[in-house]
Parts: C-alpha cells; sequence; structure tokens
C-alpha cells in the first residue's frame, strides 16, 4: 500500500500526548526524502443532543489557538482504550452528562499528511445531567445551544474547531 520503502526510523520526541518520528524514506525511482509524523493515539469527539434540540459543549481554553474555544466534547484515547468507552468518560468528565444511548457517526483523520491521530465521532442521545468532573488541568464550561443557532454560529465563527465543525455539519445533514 505505502508507495515507498522506509529505509530507518527516528523517535525525535516523546511526550505525554504524541510523539514525533522521523522517517527516511526511498521514493520510486531512488530518490530518498524523510516524512515527520506525529504518533498519536486517537481521540473521541461527542454530539450530546438533549431531548429538546440543544447540543451540549464546552468552552476552553486551547494553547495551539492561543484563544477559548467553543467545542464538542471530546478527549485523547489512553493506550488500547475503546473510542466508545473514551466517549462516554468525555461526555461525563466534562460537561456532567451521561448518555443512555451512543453510536458512531464516522471516524476522521484531521491531519493525514503528518499525524497518525483518527477521530471518532458519536452521537450521544437520552440524556441526564450531572456534575462535571473534569481533569485537574482542564478548565472547562458547560453550555446548551438550540440545534437550529448551530449553523449561524459556524457561519460567523464562533464555532470554529475543526472537529466540531465537522461533527456538527455531519449530524445536521444526516437528520434531515
Amino acid at each position: 500500500m505505502r508507495p515507498y520503502e522506509i529505509l530507518s526510523e527516528k523517535e525525535l520526541y516523546k511526550g505525554p500526548i504524541f510523539a514525533l518520528n522521523q522517517y527516511e524514506v526511498e521514493l520510486p525511482g531512488g530518490r530518498r526524502s524523510v516524512r515527520d509524523v506525529l504518533q498519536h493515539n486517537g481521540a473521541s469527539v461527542i454530539i450530546p443532543i438533549t431531548a429538546d434540540d440543544k447540543v451540549v459543549m464546552v468552552r476552553q481554553y486551547r494553547e495551539g489557538s492561543n484563544s477559548v474555544l467553543l467545542e464538542l466534547p471530546a478527549g485523547k484515547l489512553d493506550v488500547g482504550e475503546d473510542p466508545q468507552l473514551c466517549a462516554l468518560r468525555e461526555l461525563e468528565e466534562e460537561t456532567g452528562y451521561k448518555a443512555a444511548k451512543i453510536r458512531l457517526l464516522f471516524t476522521t483523520y484531521p491531519v493525514a499528511a503528518y499525524c497518525t491521530e483518527k477521530i471518532s465521532v458519536f452521537l450521544a442521545e437520552d440524556l441526564t445531567p450531572g456534575s462535571p468532573n473534569p481533569d485537574s488541568d482542564e478548565f472547562v464550561e458547560t453550555f446548551l445551544y438550540p440545534l437550529s443557532d448551530i449553523m449561524g454560529m459556524i457561519t460567523t465563527g464562533e464555532i470554529n474547531d475543526m472537529k466540531t465543525i465537522a461533527g456538527l455539519l455531519y449530524y445536521t445533514a444526516t437528520q434531515k
């Protein structure tokens, strides 16, 4: 499947979220090149929809954007963790909500050119509210937005997180 041969691999960095590997490859025709790839366990994203068609979302500061983003609840997979179990855990940790029904909508690679991260997007329904219990290094606030407002929020840039936009657009497109 790979159109070239990997000649060598070197781990350049290993941290708690990802590792960075560098591969020297030989391309068809004999030319050599380098590929830098972030190794990531993957993540789960949850679209929690209440009985009255509101979307449960979180606001939190994100270092990469140096801003507070409005997002769907999400979290990284622990090594070997089932994406659905991760989704249920993150939903409860970040928002306090528990879901009686959850189903996989789709999976995606957000930056396939240089990262192994695979995101599984789930729909969570039959929600029961509770108290959030975020990780000690997370500072999240929970908000509910009418589903009917979501497209406008994306259009105005109030929602600008890629995984959130993809999940919400998919959900609204397939529910009609």
